[in-house]
């Protein structure tokens, strides 16, 4: 038996995440490969094609064919990634009930959080590469950027709940504390606009 019914790559600016799909599909964890996104925050006005079709690319380049992969080109954010995905997969009356995420490590837990808020009646993990800061900077990524991604996504953690596109997640004090003080110090740029801190 596989581990999961469908591996679900949501599109974003590092297609490393379509090459950890490609690996994870090679290595037998799931028979099928969604992958998901238009253009997004990072991407807009950057890409010719959408993510889902630039990740696609990596994927079939690294082994998986192209009739493993569905792909879902209007997305653009992490609500409609999961709510268009779903909808792409049961009009072609597909239903996995066991599903691994691909997404950015910073992003695991929002991204378990807007999964499991949109999509209920699925079985979710999410997984990322083990990368450290240093090495993820060297892959071609500003050492702010780095530091700005995750105090948005905590940021977000907090703010999406009230706006109805995630479940309700307690994020720690010191997670918090933290977000508040990088923010501060101007790693602000992916943070909610117009939501306090």
């Amino acid at each position: 038996m596989r581990p999961a019914d469908l591996l679900f790559v949501l599109g974003n600016e590092d297609t490393d995440y379509a090459a950890l799909a490609a690996e994870l599909w090679r290595a037998g964890v799931a028979p099928l490969i969604a992958i998901s996104g238009a253009t997004g925050r990072n991407t807009r006005g950057v890409l010719r094609r959408s993510e889902a079709e630039l990740f696609a690319d990596e994927a079939i380049a690294r082994g998986v064919p192209a009739d493993a992969i569905l792909l879902e080109t209007s997305a653009t954010n992490t609500g409609e990634n999961v709510k268009l995905t779903r909808a792409l997969l049961a009009a072609r009356g597909l239903s996995p009930k066991r599903v691994l995420a691909v997404q950015k490590p910073y992003a695991e837990r929002r991204v378990l959080v807007s999964l499991t808020h949109f999509w209920p009646d699925v079985a979710f993990a999410v997984t990322s590469r083990g990368i450290g800061f240093d090495a993820y900077c060297a892959r071609g990524f500003a050492r702010a950027e780095v530091v700005a991604m995750p105090v948005g996504e905590v940021h977000r953690m907090r703010v999406y709940p009230g706006r109805g596109w995630q479940s309700p997640e307690a994020v720690p004090l010191e997670a918090v504390e933290a977000m508040r003080f990088l923010a501060r110090a101007g790693y602000d740029g992916h943070s909610v606009r117009g939501e306090p801190l």
